[in-house]
């Protein structure tokens, strides 16, 4: 049985991830009660509006799910000067708000969502102010629903992978068909050192990309390809293509395939890829295997690292024969 990934307080993701023996998944941020989240996720998203120079035959979508991720950059406009970014979900941000009439502006269990047209509103509004763009759409600081994040720092690893994965090559390159679909991290869980923070967050963030791609696909009636990236390393887990995050990733992309195979009666399965990292600590031998049945191990950790360390023993048999020996150092 799958070890239990404990909540505090106990609580799962509207049951999205009860799957593979997981009872309980920790989500290093605050969640909206169920309540609202039905009344917020009940309902259908506005459908999609393609842009008129939309070429189907054409068209891809970027998943970015990452940090610090700035849509207001112009490398990742079309032609036209017009954001390709079609959705950004910000997990961390302000839960939006009801509408006047009780009808829901985000169609998100938790955080807040934005759409093209709330984008180049906010451009609109605040020219090249950047940063008076991320305060408008809730990705920042500047008022009580977020904290100081990387974008402010101008360190924002998400906006160089978004850009590496889909910013413009060169002027005129027809990018108005390359989509983006991005996926803003909470804070809280790039900081967690193990990558364990980043399961159920990631795991939902893909979720989410492969079903606005569906609304994309739905709308041009075409099988629509998603290519999605993740730069994140995550050391907790298995490495046998067992962890959970490698079995919803591969679950939500056949869910996606199938999903656009019956679009229509010509439809076929749009190919769905995951680029993952293949872990920037390849130098840091955080790994160690016996075949003796035995192992001598030395952690070292550096004075002045005061991020959490940890330690994961995976075997196979009875706990009760394993014997664990721990010497300080000196």
């Amino acid at each position: 049985s799958q070890p239990r990934v404990t909540a505090t307080p106990p609580r799962n993701l509207n049951g999205r991830l009860e799957m593979d023996g997981y009872d309980d998944i920790w989500v290093p941020l605050p969640i909206r009660s169920s309540g609202v989240a039905e009344k917020l996720c009940g309902g259908k998203p506005p459908k999609y509006q393609a842009p008129k120079q939309l070429d189907r035959s054409k068209t891809v979508v970027i998943g970015i799910i990452d940090d610090a991720v700035n849509v207001a950059h112009e490398n990742f406009d079309d032609e036209n000067g017009i954001t390709r970014f079609d959705y950004l979900w910000v997990q961390d941000a302000n839960t939006s708000p009801l509408a006047a009439d009780g009808s829901a502006t985000s169609f998100v269990a938790y955080g807040r969502e934005v759409n093209l047209t709330k984008i180049e509103q906010a451009r609109a509004k605040h020219g090249t102010n950047e940063e008076a763009i991320w305060r408008h759409l809730h990705m920042v600081s500047g008022g009580d629903d977020y904290r100081r994040n990387a974008l402010q720092m101008r360190r924002a690893h998400g906006t160089h992978i978004a850009d590496l994965a889909a910013g413009k090559r060169e002027p005129g390159g027809g990018t108005v068909n390359l989509r983006v679909v991005g996926v803003q991290i909470p804070v809280l869980a790039t900081q967690d050192t193990s990558g364990a923070s980043l399961i159920a967050v990631v795991a939902d963030a893909a979720r989410y990309i492969y079903q606005r791609a569906l609304r994309i696909s739905e709308a041009l009636q075409t099988p629509v390809p998603v290519v999605l990236n993740l730069s994140y390393g995550i050391s907790v887990g298995a490495r046998d293509g067992k962890h959970l995050l490698d079995r919803l990733l591969q679950k939500y992309a056949a869910e996606y395939r199938d999903a656009t195979a019956k679009l229509n009666s010509n439809a076929k399965a749009a190919p769905a890829i995951a680029v993952l990292p293949a872990g920037n600590g390849h130098l840091a031998r955080g790994h160690a295997r016996s075949e003796t049945g035995s192992l001598d191990l030395r952690l070292q950790i550096q004075p002045q690292d005061e991020t959490s360390s940890y330690v994961e023993i995976w075997f196979s048999g009875d706990a009760s024969s394993i014997k664990l020996n721990i010497a300080p150092p000196g």
